[in-house]
Order: C-alpha cells, then sequence, then structure tokens
C-alpha cells in the first residue's frame, strides 16, 4: 500500500545532502551575480543571471519529487528512461555539431 504521506522518509533523509546542495547552489548563483555585474553587458547580466535561478529552482523541484515516486516504478521504467536519456543526448550532439565553427 502507497501512502501520501510517510514519517519514515522524513525522518531518514539526508538533510546535510540537501543543505550542501542548495549551499553549492547559493553559491553559485553568488559567483554568477558578481561575475556578471562585473562587466557592462547590459540587460544580458540579468537574462544570464534569471536563467541560472530558473534552471537550479527547476531541477530541485525534479529532484524532490522524484523522491517521492516509489523505486519500483524508476526500475519498471529504466528502459524508457534510459531510451530518453540518449535521445535527448543524441539531439544534443547534433545541436552542437551545427554550431560548431572554425576560428582559424
Amino acid at each position: 500500500m502507497i501512502t501520501v504521506f510517510d514519517r519514515r522518509l522524513f525522518e531518514n533523509f539526508d538533510w546535510g545532502l540537501i543543505l550542501i546542495t542548495v549551499l553549492i547552489g547559493v553559491l553559485g548563483l553568488g559567483v554568477l551575480y558578481s561575475a556578471v555585474n562585473a562587466g557592462d553587458s547590459g540587460d544580458v547580466k540579468h537574462v544570464l543571471f534569471q536563467k541560472q535561478i530558473i534552471w537550479i529552482t527547476g531541477s530541485f523541484i525534479i529532484v524532490l519529487i522524484s523522491l517521492f515516486v516509489p523505486y519500483k516504478i524508476f526500475h519498471k521504467g529504466s528502459f524508457m528512461l534510459v531510451l530518453l536519456e540518449n535521445t535527448l543526448n543524441s539531439q544534443l550532439d547534433k545541436d552542437k555539431d551545427s554550431t560548431v565553427t572554425d576560428i582559424d
């Protein structure tokens, strides 16, 4: 039986790992903010910083959601996850190859 809220999840959770992850994200944002404000790049600096905040927040939410999914579901869908990952990687490789230019 799957319960919506399992108290053991929070009791056995590695809170140190989450704390370190959040700390690294905050430090990374601080370094990025410092780097983009060092030059006169106009509106671009705010866009880079906002994108980083969106990606960090989104990935953190995905990790938290995945913690509540029973591992048996990941085991059953592992083939589909690997197939999706390989498809996305091949698409990224195609995009990377098309943007490479020769500087010489």
